[in-house]
């Protein structure tokens, strides 16, 4: 993002993104959720993963390695 839009622009569309998660908590009082299906992020993983042909699990919590 900074090299699309330099130091504060990077800063500001981070700031703005922030602002956008906490609003919509406070207004519907729900707790911020990043495996919903509105996460770009993981919409993308899990696409590129049947690709390939794997699923992806969720990972258990207390699980270390």
């Amino acid at each position: 993002m900074q090299a699309k839009l330099g130091p504060a622009g990077a800063v500001t569309a981070a700031a703005h993104k922030l602002a956008r998660i906490c609003f919509r908590m406070i207004k519907t009082r729900t707790a911020f959720d990043p495996s919903k299906p509105g996460n770009p992020a993981l919409t993308r993983l899990r696409k590129q993963s049947a690709v390939l042909g794997f699923s992806l699990q969720p990972a258990n919590a207390g699980a270390v390695f």
